[in-house]
């Protein structure tokens, strides 16, 4: 039997194993994935928007004072703080708001790292206007 008949006998024999191993091998049974907890807010809506608040004064003042790291750092917080809010109210306006809000934080989290001014400024009124227009539906 020449080296080239051996190669393929021997890889045969490499096949027929893997494919037998396979075929004699338990099924795999995937388990069932736990399911999610439901999202609970920590805070009341009440407390989000007083912390939303303190937050968006925060970054103006950093914006004024140049103190753009503290500014970026308050902007990741509100981005965050605003993720959250969605959870207090299952209207589709309201949830769009408070995504929109931590969205366009995100944003003026970036520009305020970049220390653009004018693109924080122009961020921080989108934010503003996304604030007032849930404030004029939501607030009690």
């Amino acid at each position: 039997m020449n080296v080239r008949n051996r190669v393929a006998l021997f890889a045969a024999f490499g096949i027929v194993a893997i494919v037998g191993s396979q075929l004699l091998a338990e099924p795999k049974v995937e388990k069932p994935t736990p399911k999610a907890e439901a999202f609970k807010p920590v805070l009341t809506v009440e407390q989000t928007m007083e912390g939303q608040g303190s937050l968006i004064k925060r970054i103006k003042g950093g914006i004024l004072d140049e103190e753009w790291d503290d500014a970026s750092k308050a902007a990741l917080v509100l981005a965050e703080l605003s993720n959250t809010n969605q959870y207090h109210n299952d209207a589709k306006d309201y949830k769009d708001w408070a995504k929109a809000l931590s969205k366009d934080s995100l944003e003026l989290a970036k520009a305020l790292h970049k220390r653009d001014g004018e693109d924080a400024k122009r961020l921080m009124q989108k934010a503003a206007q996304n604030c007032k227009s849930c404030h004029e539906v939501y607030k009690k």
